[in-house]
């Protein structure tokens, strides 16, 4: 880590402005300032509140969070230009936490089945930049999976994932069901998680 942030640091250097330098290592720095915070907060679970709503349960500054985090993520950080907002979150179930402040850290949207694929199907999922590589990711998944399980108990789950993100969703259960595409720019696998009794 070290090593990576005195490359970073020089690299930065090289543009001769000691202002964007020191910019640039106090927004490093405190970014992993609040992943230690929040790993330790994730072993205090009063300090991360989970929700589960249906679009009609959703307050206008929930939603509107949500969608911030989702074009920080998906349209910003990945440089990728899609409509990311679209009709099927009027039918989804919005899975997400908040910390003590109010911040939304994580999110992801469960589709009812016949609406994307046959099977239910988890989308958008999404943990903040100073929240990741704290396990924030797979207590997302396990709630989700948790609520779809409840719902549409025995269909299983289909996915359309990032395919560098195959070793994660498989820790799941998902197996990697089609050939590699293209989805706006970003190489894609459909994983199906079949279904349990």
């Amino acid at each position: 880590m070290r090593n990576a942030f005195n490359f970073m640091m020089y690299n930065v250097a090289q543009s001769y402005d000691y202002r964007l330098v020191h910019a640039f290592r106090d927004v490093l720095f405190h970014n992993l300032h609040a992943g230690k915070q929040l790993k330790d907060d994730l072993m205090n679970k009063n300090a991360i509140t989970w929700f589960s709503k249906p679009f009609t349960e959703m307050s206008a500054h929930e939603m509107h969070r949500i969608l911030m985090l989702r074009q920080d993520v998906f349209v910003i950080e990945q440089d990728c230009i899609y409509p990311d907002i679209d009709t099927k979150d009027d039918d989804a179930l919005h899975v997400f936490c908040r910390d003590q402040s109010g911040a939304i850290l994580a999110y992801a949207r469960l589709v009812p089945p016949g609406l994307k694929f046959a099977e239910p199907a988890v989308g958008r999922v999404v943990v903040a930049r100073h929240a990741r590589a704290t396990g924030l990711g797979v207590l997302l998944m396990e709630h989700v999976l948790e609520d779809a399980q409840k719902l549409y108990p025995g269909m299983g789950n289909r996915i359309s994932a990032q395919a560098h993100l195959k070793r994660f969703y498989s820790q799941f259960g998902y197996e990697q069901v089609s050939d590699e595409y293209d989805e706006d720019g970003i190489p894609h696998i459909e994983m199906l998680l079949s279904s349990t009794s």
